[in-house]
């Protein structure tokens, strides 16, 4: 499943990417997505009927499925493909500590970590059913928000594999599920709760690590859910929050269903086949070419000002002024975001996919400078959710971070710092 270097060579070991599992679990991903989901959501209780599509139009999203998993894929295998890279095998042993990370500073994280979404839940910043929150200065919101998303994950993951053969793992595992109970709380997001789910892997071995993982993301999607409706519209304390998500009736409902909801939230939550029909049943993303092209571009630079367009909620028939959130399935929202240009959406897509593939790669190979190759079967599942979230406008930023995570120079440059400060050594036993 991970990557690891097949050869040695005095002091070089020979590192060559694996291709082979992160291809695997796109494919699985897809299939559930666009052949299982829609089948299996007509199956669970109170589902919203969908229109009636003749078989032609099922053909064409069948179609427009299969050619999108094509590009997505070959162009995904490319970023990913490259030749093996030569490392020096004494790069773990200088990354990872001499000795295990010691249990004062690992409480003084989980503490600080927990009073960091202290924080988030006074700023009302980070739930998932508020936006209109004030932006702080210097990016703050921005540190915050994704801070918690990705630096947290990746630092439990560290400690997870420092205590993975330790007395004290089921004290980190603990800790662990504790503070992801408490974000998705905080945070009302299931996204979050899978972010946090996932060092639990890392702790155990064997099929063990499947249920460490798996109990809690089931637990984490009931208390976000939950959270929704008893928790976080208090909090914020709006009025029409209030009304929307915690009147009786809806609190009922998510009283009643609490048994489904982890259920009907991974059936539900991962749009399918209704969605495309959807789409490509809607006329007109934008009015011309040149309006497809600036939204194309302006996905990618943000800093660029887009061209007229329909937004996701006007697919769904609803106003732009309709409360909440909405998203279409993977290669809907791509459509939708490339301007509903087919020529546009090719290229956009194959983009993407290069663009997963290649970052990918070289967070893996920086993960192998130091030791921490292992890591990559994590780094790809995020990367890969961003993708079915529509967050790819991030990876541009993304791929410039991962280019500079894979130079040798950055692995000098943070080894020397570390020397510099002393950092390797404290809080030890």
């Amino acid at each position: 499943m991970n990557s690891s270097p097949i050869a040695t060579m005095s002091n070089l070991s020979v590192f060559k990417l694996d291709k082979k599992w992160p291809i695997c679990f796109a494919l699985a991903s897809l299939f559930f997505i666009y052949v299982l989901q829609y089948p299996l959501s007509r199956l669970l209780p109170n589902v919203n009927p969908v229109p009636q599509y003749a078989l032609a139009d099922w053909m064409v999203a069948y179609g427009f499925v299969a050619f999108s998993t094509g590009i997505f894929l070959i162009t995904m295998i490319v970023g990913i493909s490259g030749k093996p890279i030569q490392i020096r095998p004494s790069t773990a042993s200088i990354f990872r500590p001499r000795r295990r990370m010691g249990l004062i500073l690992v409480l003084v994280i989980f503490a600080v970590f927990g009073l960091w979404s202290y924080l988030m839940v006074k700023l009302n910043i980070g739930m998932t059913i508020w936006t209109d929150f004030a932006a702080l200065p210097f990016h703050i919101t921005g540190i915050l928000f994704y801070g918690r998303l990705f630096f947290q994950p990746l630092v439990l993951t560290y400690i997870a594999v420092d205590y993975a053969n330790s007395r004290l793992k089921w004290v980190i595992y603990l800790l662990i599920f504790g503070l992801g109970a408490w974000v998705s709380m905080a945070s009302g997001s299931r996204f979050a709760g899978i972010a946090f789910a996932l060092p639990l892997l890392f702790l155990f071995e064997g099929r063990r690590r499947y249920l460490a993982f798996g109990v809690p993301l089931l637990v984490y999607i009931v208390i976000a859910t939950v959270s929704r409706s008893f928790y976080l519209p208090m909090v914020i304390g709006d009025i029409d929050l209030i009304q929307i998500y915690a009147n009786e009736e809806h609190q009922a409902s998510t009283i009643e269903n609490l048994w489904l909801l982890p259920i009907s939230y991974i059936i539900i939550r991962i749009m399918g086949m209704s969605e495309v029909l959807l789409t490509l049943s809607f006329q007109n993303i934008t009015p011309d070419f040149l309006n497809a092209f600036l939204v194309f571009m302006a996905y990618f630079l943000p800093v660029l000002s887009p061209g007229s367009s329909v937004s996701i909620k006007n697919i769904y028939g609803l106003d732009d002024d309709t409360f909440g959130g909405f998203g279409l399935d993977l290669f809907s929202n791509f459509f939708v975001m490339f301007g509903g240009e087919i020529a546009l959406y090719i290229i956009g897509l194959g983009l993407m996919g290069w663009l997963l593939g290649k970052t990918y790669r070289m967070f893996a190979i920086g993960l192998a400078r130091f030791g921490l190759h292992g890591f990559s079967f994590f780094i790809f599942i995020i990367l890969f959710i961003l993708i079915f979230e529509g967050r790819g406008h991030l990876f541009p930023a993304l791929f410039i971070i991962g280019w500079f995570v894979s130079r040798k120079s950055t692995k000098r440059y943070i080894f020397s710092t570390l020397n510099c400060f002393s950092l390797k050594n404290a809080f030890q036993k």
